[in-house]
């Protein structure tokens, strides 16, 4: 585990210092706010990779629980 943290931490501290300097775009998504809000979240993914939004896009996933339902 402290190997796979190490890696997290490095591979954060790049994709920051890159999206600062312009060299590279990114978008941050929390999962939280993917369980809570997904129209809203999705809708923000599809505004950053320039493609249109279809309220199909949620469709039958939604009915499945994960056990993240506390989040809802």
């Amino acid at each position: 585990p402290s190997i796979a943290l190490n890696r997290w931490k490095v591979s954060y501290k790049c994709t920051d210092k890159w999206s600062r300097t312009g060299k590279l775009k990114i978008l941050t998504l929390k999962y939280e706010e993917m369980v809570q809000q997904p129209e809203i979240m999705l809708r923000a993914v599809c505004d950053f990779i320039d493609l249109n939004y279809s309220p199909s896009m949620l469709g039958e996933h939604l009915k499945i629980d994960f056990g993240d339902t506390v989040y809802r």
